[in-house]
């Protein structure tokens, strides 16, 4: 399984709006009540890759099921960065390969608390 995610294109407005719907002034409140840090939040909100648990931490946060919002083809978009380094790029290859062998379905077997 993956381990990070990130937001669908098409749902990022929701997520965003999703903000103030729940009560959030901004980010850095959210991050607060969520536990993460304020660039987690960010990367969230802006469809870039965080870990699997903090999106489903963030999701739960704002109301969403996380398995509605996420991309189900990460590999499909662009990476938040447009220059990655050969490194950097075979890792990504690595991990979304991962994401396409095992899909998103084996995410239920962590807790809250990241233990299996």
């Amino acid at each position: 399984m993956a381990r990070s995610l990130r937001v669908a294109l098409e749902f990022i407005q929701l997520v965003k709006s999703a903000l103030q719907r729940q009560g959030y002034p901004n980010p850095q409140a959210l991050a607060t009540d969520a536990e993460v840090s304020l660039s987690t939040v960010e990367s969230f909100l802006n469809g870039e890759l965080v870990d699997d648990l903090d999106f489903v931490k963030i999701s739960e946060k704002l109301g969403l099921e996380w398995q509605a919002i996420v991309s189900q083809n990460p590999e499909n978009q662009p990476p938040p960065h447009e220059y990655l380094s050969p490194e950097h790029r075979q890792r990504l290859e690595k991990r979304q390969r991962t994401f396409n062998k095992s899909g998103i379905s084996g995410f239920k077997k962590y807790s809250k608390s990241g233990k299996m």
